[in-house]
């Protein structure tokens, strides 16, 4: 990849030349630590310099010995017409999803070619059966339909497998709940927010008569955002009410990756694919290898795709538990990445750390606190300023708040109790309408849970 990288990626001919790099520095994977890092940044300024751009010249210092033997076979023999064109499906792109714009604001483009897509499937068919798919199996594919890699990849997992799947994306919730009822749905897959907004319409509906049984769901995977422990907690609660005997697991990726990963049980840690990428696990302050099961930022390097690809992209991920590869009770020896992991992309801010009247807030421990309370349907936690159009205004965090009919004064009193314990901070609580906040979160590929507008 290194050597596809320097001849047919501007953005990487250009890195190598500027750090006087040749591709013959880069012989193990210790070398690879010369490569300077590729941010998000860089994508976002220039995402067609990251797409490989093979000319003729560049083109004869990469090809296979084999390929190049063909190539003369059929220009004296046939024509070179079978070798352009397996050229063009392996260069040339035919798809791309877009990368989540969160932090920076700017959704950008991640190119596939058809010799990706070959590999898109076979990722997406693995991560099926390690999340327990098999041809049996029916899938409810739940993520938004559209540029996101998520629903995309779900498809190919299940065409791969050889399963039916149900491709219905977001919304029509209510006819979603009917549909898993009647098929006999096994496996869902969806954003968090939207799974557990899809399973709360599920009790509802049978609360209101409605005959509706989930007894052959076994599987439900979320992933493309945060997933607290809590949110788990009431998105299994709500199933069993409606008759699911299920795991829920957890899944992470990104648009980058060109593919994503999975637990096979919850907890597990994200079964990697080690003929995919190359994985570093580094110190967040020095950038440095950390050791296996320590914490760290998460970097990653692609090994074999065209379109799009990357050397050394630093997520800005951080993997609380590290890397293990040690082998996985489940009998597979790809290397984990260990839950949680904390996404600075979750927020609109690009730190997952606020300041707030003097304090030190964890945004990402802010969520997982609000997510466990019992009775607390949906939330929003919005910090502010008292007075918005005043830039010197004294800070204020507000927690927009959907309670249980009945129940508004007790877990108000909580909110404020536990958020002020933990962080030393008061907030105001905000009553709202339950069903509205949640169409309002569930309408966004990613929920913003926890938003800071002070600088919008």
């Amino acid at each position: 990849m290194v050597r596809l990288a320097y001849h047919h990626s501007p953005f990487y001919r250009l890195m190598f030349k500027e750090h006087k790099l040749s591709p013959l520095d880069i012989k193990s994977f210790d070398d690879l630590k010369k490569i300077p890092f590729t941010k998000k940044e860089n994508l976002i300024e220039q995402p067609k310099d990251f797409i490989l751009q093979p000319t003729e010249v560049s083109l004869k210092k990469t090809l296979p010995t084999s390929t190049k033997l063909r190539a003369v076979f059929y220009d004296k023999l046939m024509s070179m017409k079978k070798v352009t064109s397996e050229l063009k499906e392996e260069y040339k792109p035919v798809m791309f999803v877009v990368s989540s714009g969160r932090a920076s604001g700017m959704p950008t483009p991640v190119f596939y070619t058809k010799k990706d897509l070959d590999i898109f499937a076979e990722c997406g068919a693995r991560i099926g059966v390690t999340s327990g798919g098999t041809e049996d199996s029916i899938f409810h594919i739940a993520f938004p339909a559209g540029l996101h890699m998520a629903f995309w990849q779900c498809v190919a997992a299940s065409d791969t497998i050889g399963a039916l799947s149900i491709r219905f994306g977001a919304g029509m919730t209510d006819k979603q709940v009917l549909i898993i009822d009647k098929f006999g749905v096994t496996d869902m897959v969806g954003v968090p927010t939207y799974t557990k907004h899809l399973s709360e319409a599920a009790v509802r509906m049978k609360e209101e008569g409605h005959d509706i049984s989930f007894e052959n769901l076994k599987h439900v995977l979320c992933a493309g955002e945060r997933f607290p422990e809590g949110m788990k907690k009431k998105i299994q609660n709500n199933l069993q009410e409606v008759g699911a005997d299920c795991k829920i697991l957890e899944g992470y990726g990104s648009s980058e990756c060109k593919t994503s990963f999975v637990e096979c049980n919850p907890k597990s840690g994200f079964h990697l694919h080690p003929d995919v990428h190359i994985w570093e696990i580094l110190d967040e302050k020095t950038l440095e290898p950390v050791g296996e099961g320590e914490r760290g930022v998460l970097a990653f390097t692609h090994i074999d795709f065209r379109g799009t690809i990357f050397l050394r992209f630093l997520t800005h991920d951080v993997a609380e538990n590290g890397i293990l590869y040690e082998k996985c009770e489940c009998g597979r020896t790809s290397p984990r990445i260990m839950s949680p992991i904390g996404r600075m992309s979750d927020y609109s801010t690009k730190i997952d750390i606020a300041r707030v009247k003097g304090t030190n807030l964890d945004l990402n421990a802010l969520d997982d606190l609000l997510s466990e309370i019992q009775g607390l349907e949906v939330y929003q936690a919005v910090i502010t300023r008292v007075s918005p159009e005043d830039p010197y205004s004294l800070d204020a965090l507000i927690v927009k708040a959907g309670i249980e009919k009945g129940r508004e004064k007790e877990i108000e009193k909580q909110i404020k109790s536990r958020v002020k314990n933990i962080f030393e901070i008061t907030p105001d609580v905000e009553y709202v309408d339950t069903l509205v906040l949640e169409d309002e979160l569930v309408e966004k590929w990613k929920a913003l849970r926890v938003v800071d507008i002070r600088e919008m």
